[in-house]
């Protein structure tokens, strides 16, 4: 078996048909897919009994729900592949996104395969293409290059800011590393989780290709957790962080990285509180929470000492409390 697929399903009826059509129209036949009904209460299951009646190949295992990080371990405990996919149920896949793969591991051979993606909207209606920072080719003896870029890179303006798109969708992973690094991954962890998993697998790994294969169609959802703040956040946050700081003592190259990282994802998390309707009270109120949590409580002045002017004014303003300011800010960005 050269390919197991993990697909985690939780609720998506919606588009759940679409994502496993395209897997099983692959033109690279020699795979599996392990599908993952995470305790849905829609469809879902009886969809994913009807792909096991037409292919052998696909496989369910129904489960009660315990959120995406636990799904993807029940998946990884039954790969049997060389390498080991992760497809998104509400997601699809081109048609040859298989056999492409195959060819560069058959060129290569690397540990890692990441590669890009295109952004669609709610229908599938194409909207861009989105690359690697770094540039596209094998990293064996200069693997270091992307260890030290990973998660943060100053002179770096792509998707994320550091050399590698965080979705662990866009990698390709050699069987042992990925399970061994998802087992890894704190279950409580719902947003972020991608970069923890990414971040031990890019340690774990002696060689890795960058592609520009794009052959992965992300549906882009307004509603998507990802993209929409709730008070759930800030714990997860500090579920996240706690995460990260053990990364930075059990690897201390990450440490600069990892705490540009928890800086920015707690930025991030900061501008999302502001909406049209969000006005400077409710606003104190929230930051007063993310305060309350500590998230920032282990970060050290250092770990500026490589990041961009834009950063080391973002964290000047957050370290004085001048809420007024990145409040104005962030309503202005929405205009």
């Amino acid at each position: 078996m050269f390919f197991s697929i993990i697909v985690p399903i939780f609720n998506v009826e919606k588009y759940l048909r679409q994502c496993l059509e395209s897997i099983k129209l692959q033109t690279f036949q020699d795979y599996e897919v392990i599908m993952i009904n995470d305790g849905s209460t829609d469809n879902c299951p009886k969809i994913c009994e009807e792909y096991t009646r037409l292919d052998k190949r696909f496989k369910v295992i129904h489960r009660k729900n315990g959120g995406l990080v636990s799904a993807r371990k029940v998946g990884a405990e039954h790969v049997s592949g060389d390498y080991v996919l992760n497809i998104d149920s509400d997601d699809y896949v081109d048609k040859d996104l298989l056999e492409k793969l195959h060819n560069q591991v058959e060129m290569y051979n690397p540990d890692v395969i990441a590669f890009s993606y295109k952004i669609v909207d709610e229908s599938g209606e194409f909207q861009s293409v989105i690359n690697n920072s770094i540039e596209p080719k094998l990293y064996k003896e200069n693997i270091e290059r992307i260890k030290q870029s990973y998660m943060y890179d100053k002179n770096m303006y792509g998707h994320n800011g550091g050399s590698l798109i965080f979705s662990i969708w866009t990698k390709l992973v050699k069987r042992d590393i990925y399970k061994e690094c998802q087992t890894l991954v704190d279950n409580r962890i719902s947003k972020g989780e991608d970069t923890i998993l990414n971040l031990l697998i890019v340690d774990k790994a002696t060689s890795m290709l960058v592609s520009k294969i794009d052959g992965y169609n992300y549906r882009l959802q307004p509603t998507s957790m990802t993209h929409v703040f709730n008070e759930k956040d800030i714990e997860n946050q500090q579920f996240l962080v706690e995460s990260l700081n053990k990364i930075k003592v059990d690897k201390p190259s990450f440490a600069r990285q990892v705490e540009m990282y928890i800086f920015y994802s707690t930025y991030m998390m900061l501008q999302k509180l502001v909406n049209k309707n969000t006005n400077y009270r409710q606003y104190k109120e929230y930051v007063k929470k993310i305060l309350d949590a500590r998230i920032y409580e282990n970060l050290h002045s250092d770990f500026l000492y490589n990041a961009r002017l834009s950063e080391k004014i973002k964290v000047f303003l957050i370290k004085n409390n001048i809420w007024s300011v990145i409040y104005a800010y962030f309503k202005f960005s929405l205009k």
